[in-house]
């Protein structure tokens, strides 16, 4: 008889460890579908740092709506926003502008300058001329009609006696 005793003692101690191995594992599945968002209890989800979900009403079903099929909506592709890289529009200068095309045109024939500039503007051709290689603009005055070389003079003269102030 002093046998039973140990087998009551041992089969006690085999079902208390079996609970607790089922009690543990099935709270560690509950955290787990908790943690990837499969399973929805705001306590747990706040305790594991995540933000918990609004809680969801179960709807009654309608034996109405139960002879009707229920047709899944495709979820829609999100909505593809074309990514465009910004790029800075670069800063223009006119007078670098002028400066650049007066070193091309000092380096031209007057004949042929005559020819490139015979479409610009009066305005416009005194801006450049005004910053161009003083040789070069009395070779170009020389070949152009006289009327227009003399309108050219007067703005070039007006252009050149602009005081620029200094930024600072």
């Amino acid at each position: 008889m002093a046998k039973k005793p140990k087998n009551k003692k041992k089969t006690i101690l085999i079902v208390v460890f079996l609970v607790l191995f089922l009690l543990l594992g099935s709270a560690g599945a509950v955290v787990g579908l908790v943690y990837t968002d499969k399973l929805n209890i705001p306590a747990l989800a706040k305790l594991l740092g995540k933000k918990p979900k609004a809680p969801t009403v179960a709807k009654k079903e309608d034996p109405k709506d139960a002879k009707k099929v229920v047709k899944k909506a495709k979820p829609k592709p999100p909505a593809v926003v074309p990514i465009t890289p910004t790029k800075k529009e670069p800063k223009i200068d006119p007078d670098l502008g002028r400066e650049k095309l007066a070193e091309i045109w000092a380096e031209m024939p007057a004949e042929k300058l005559k020819a490139v500039v015979e479409t610009w503007k009066d305005p416009e051709l005194a801006k450049v001329l005004t910053v161009m290689d003083s040789e070069k603009v009395t070779q170009l005055l020389a070949v152009l009609d006289p009327k227009r070389a003399a309108a050219l003079s007067r703005m070039i003269q007006s252009e050149a006696s602009v005081v620029l102030e200094k930024e600072g």
